[in-house]
């Protein structure tokens, strides 16, 4: 059975690893739903998220192929129970003097925030779990939505 997976890498931070690791994915006919490239405490060191779907047999082989490069320190699932995930929103809904206060309430219930307002557009920052985003995103749609950026997943195992 296909399930979505979030793999964790820890990757010595070097020219050209996240191209192997991407190509070798891609290669072997899988897809990246999120990447997310972040540091470490340790400059010479990266870690990379992976969001994917697959079966067990294919996400093993995955793990397998990605920890056989040369510069892949670990690979390992995050199991959601044992992990703390999180992505981040930034999404423009259009605005005026008749809308702002229904976009503020919808703000505040889920503990988001306006970073910028203009005379004709806000644009709310969220971060949260994937469930929430999504959540938000369908409830905001009763606003008109001018445009959206969502990072992919970051996360770290308890």
């Amino acid at each position: 059975m296909e399930k979505r997976e979030v793999l964790s890498l820890i990757v010595r931070n070097s020219y050209g690893v996240l191209a192997r690791i991407v190509t070798l994915i891609g290669r072997r006919g899988y897809n990246i739903d999120t990447l997310t490239v972040s540091a470490t405490n340790d400059n010479s060191i990266s870690r990379i998220t992976i969001t994917t779907k697959g079966d067990e047999a294919n996400i093993d082989h995955i793990i397998e192929q990605i920890s056989k490069l040369e510069e892949v320190i670990d690979v390992y699932v995050l199991e959601p129970e044992k992990s703390v995930m999180r992505e981040l929103l930034l999404l423009k809904i259009k605005a005026d003097e008749t809308n702002r206060g229904k976009i503020r309430d919808f703000v505040d219930i889920f503990r988001a925030s306006i970073v910028d307002l203009s005379p004709g557009s806000v644009v709310i920052q969220l971060a949260g779990k994937s469930s929430t985003i999504d959540g938000f995103v369908t409830m905001a749609e009763e606003f008109e939505i001018v445009e959206m950026c969502r990072t992919g997943i970051t996360a770290l195992s308890r």
